[in-house]
């Protein structure tokens, strides 16, 4: 009875153990899957930041193309060579009939090589001198459909070393007793210096000849104040006030200003699309001034509008002729010029035909 009791009462504590057992492996498998739950989270999350990271790519990729997307390509369909500088006005002085020699400096270069057989061609006398420090002044422009998109520039613009500037003194004295006028065209690239101005002057008494200058301040900054005592002088209402230092002023103060200062005999100040004023001095100190219109409505290229009318103030005005009625013809040469792409030389022939349309 007792062994009864006994086997019994082992067979209930086996399988209490064996619940006991089976408890803890739940418990254990409960716990691994809560383990397993939780890996699942944090691999999600990190799927989840990569696909964030992939979202930011894609954004910034597409940044990019739109960017891109705004550079307009196009081929190069042709190219064209112009001469510029001051030798595109010694280009409009021979053009319009005049004789003409051209005193700058160039480059050791291949470009200087071209700049001398256009002259040559034109039959502009050439009196270059070479510089091997500095390369000839070069400008490309990138136009599409007469749109300029932008020029790139290759230049120099320290002043000349002493024995340079001495060179274009001495071709200056040779050229002096034969000439009427001298034109100093000034881009500010270190070429005209104070010593070769305060030469001019010298020489321009001595010999009796007249002194006319242009500054350029495109995409250098200089003073038409440093030419003195020239019989005309054509600068922009910008290059005025740099040179004034003077944003606030009216147009016939700074105009007024820069007579007085240079004490220049007659001035044209020119207003770009408003065309110019004329301003000459008269017996007694009177100042009789003139406005001329722009006659082009839809110019196609204006780089050459300033060189075509400082050519031809030039040219007839040491030829005797009046500054006014000189100054009407400025117009019609003007508007020739803003009309086609390039600087091109204008001969007197289509200086004719400009007037003989706009009077007729």
């Amino acid at each position: 009875m007792k062994k009864k009791k006994y086997d019994k009462a082992q067979k209930e504590l086996k399988k209490l153990r064996e619940k006991e057992k089976e408890r803890q492996r739940n418990e254990i498998r409960n716990a691994k899957k809560e383990l397993e739950k939780n890996k699942i989270i944090e691999r999600s999350k990190i799927v989840l930041s990569d696909k964030e990271q992939l979202e930011r790519k894609k954004k910034l990729a597409q940044k990019v193309k739109e960017r891109d997307e705004k550079v307009k390509r196009e081929r190069e369909l042709e190219k064209r060579n112009f001469i510029g500088g001051a030798a595109i006005v010694a280009s409009h002085i021979r053009a319009l009939g005049a004789q003409c020699d051209l005193v700058s400096v160039v480059g050791e270069d291949n470009t200087a090589e071209l700049v001398k057989e256009e002259l040559k061609k034109q039959k502009i006398g050439e009196a270059l001198i070479i510089d091997p420090a500095r390369p000839t002044t070069f400008k490309k422009r990138y136009v599409v459909e007469n749109q300029k998109l932008f020029r790139v520039t290759r230049m120099k613009d320290h002043s000349l070393s002493k024995d340079k500037e001495d060179e274009i003194i001495s071709r200056i004295e040779l050229l002096a007793p034969e000439v009427s006028g001298i034109v100093i065209s000034d881009f500010v690239y270190g070429v005209v210096t104070q010593k070769i101005l305060e030469r001019l002057q010298e020489l321009s008494q001595k010999y009796n000849f007249m002194l006319f200058g242009d500054l350029q301040c495109s995409s250098q900054v200089g003073s038409i104040l440093r030419f003195k005592n020239f019989k005309l002088l054509c600068p922009n209402e910008r290059e005025a006030r740099i040179a004034l230092q003077d944003k606030d002023s009216g147009l016939e103060q700074i105009s007024k200003n820069i007579l007085n200062l240079t004490n220049c005999e007659n001035l044209i100040m020119k207003l770009g699309s408003e065309g110019f004023i004329a301003y000459e001095r008269e017996i007694g100190g009177y100042i009789k001034r003139q406005s001329f219109p722009a006659l082009s409505v839809n110019p196609l290229d204006v780089a050459g509008a300033g060189d075509s009318l400082l050519a031809l103030m030039a040219t007839a005005i040491s030829s005797g002729q009046p500054l006014m009625s000189t100054a009407a013809l400025g117009c019609c040469i003007s508007s020739i010029a803003v009309e086609s792409m390039g600087n091109n030389p204008i001969n007197f022939d289509k200086l004719r035909i400009k007037i003989s349309e706009i009077f007729n």
